[in-house]
């Protein structure tokens, strides 16, 4: 059997299976968005890794160094958010062929500082080495949650409303509008520099009505049903309820796509997945507000059952792709 047979999710819950005998008594391993290590009194550590591999996440002569540097930052933070906590440390691993030219070095460690220093975190080492092929980048980040304001994708219940704390779509016509070269609009920007939602995700940690979380890395369809088999629930969407850039409405017009069903496949778009107890919602959504200038969008409800059905106008609706899709 071969990897595109197998999928992710298998084999990340076979390694699960396999390792979970070692885990130390209080560890959360494997099946969040980050790893949950108890530290002294009331404070956990959160950890988290990602990589990034020319050819197969990024192509090197379709985004700069600089802005590869500040996603690759921005990704890892997205995961700490997730969680509810605060991002501490980075170690960062690169290796490249010895021909990379020097301007996308200095460009990409530019890039590195630039988002570090916006969202506060420092670089406390890593490792660098040769590649006889292509840009392997990986980062792993340390951060940091009190165990009352951690969140997981477990929790949510029947009866809770499902939010999203941005707009969805404009990172996958983003990545169409690199690959075309149409850079410099907004949506360009969404992909190439997306911004981790740290500092809504460490509110939202404070919240005791928020049920459960995570990030939407992989698009809304297959993050959500990780949510919903973590918390063993099952959800319904109203398409018409996903909230879409005017930007990304006009380009999926131009390109006669089905916007909301584009957008709900549509992965590294790095808002906040977030379910909400139904009664405590219009006090957290006005909160939400006042500390972000912006509103938490509804789009649906968790039921009883398994599985995600999404609707419109009443009506139910097959999503025929699950976003991206790693093997």
């Amino acid at each position: 059997m071969k990897m595109s047979q197998i999928g992710e999710d298998s084999f990340i819950e076979r390694i699960r299976e396999t390792m979970a005998s070692n885990l130390a008594e209080g560890v959360m391993g494997i099946g969040d968005d980050c790893a949950v290590i108890p530290l002294e009194k009331d404070r956990l550590m959160l950890l988290s890794t990602d990589s990034l591999i020319e050819g197969c996440h990024f192509i090197k002569d379709k985004i700069s160094g600089r802005d590869l540097a500040y996603k690759a930052v921005m990704v890892n933070v997205s995961d700490i958010a997730a969680m509810g906590g605060r991002g501490l440390y980075i170690l960062m691993s690169i290796a490249m062929p010895k021909e990379t030219e020097e301007s996308w070095v200095s460009d990409y460690v530019e890039g590195m500082k630039e988002a570090c220093d916006e969202v506060g975190i420092a670089v406390i080492g890593g490792d660098t080495t040769g590649s006889k092929e292509g840009i392997f980048i990986n980062f792993t980040i340390v951060g940091e949650v009190l165990k009352n304001r951690v969140k997981y994708r477990k929790g949510a219940k029947e009866g809770d409303v499902i939010c999203i704390t941005g707009v969805i779509g404009d990172a996958l016509a983003g990545y169409e509008m690199m690959m075309k070269g149409e850079i410099g609009s907004s949506l360009f920007e969404k992909y190439c520099r997306p911004k981790a939602q740290f500092k809504e995700g460490e509110w939202l940690g404070g919240e005791s009505s928020v049920t459960a979380m995570m990030d939407i890395s992989d698009g809304l369809v297959q993050d959500l049903t990780r949510m919903m088999k973590a918390s063993v629930c099952g959800a319904e969407v109203d398409l018409e309820q996903i909230p879409l850039s005017e930007a990304f409405r006009e380009f999926a017009r131009k390109h006669k796509w089905s916007a909301e069903e584009k957008a709900i496949t549509s992965g590294e778009e790095y808002c906040l997945l977030l379910t909400v107890d139904s009664a405590k919602y219009k006090v957290l959504s006005e909160e939400f507000e006042k500390q972000f200038g912006r509103s938490l969008y509804v789009i649906g409800t968790v039921n009883e059952g398994l599985g995600v059905n999404f609707t419109k106008k009443g009506q139910k609706v097959k999503i025929e792709s699950e976003g991206y899709v790693h093997f």
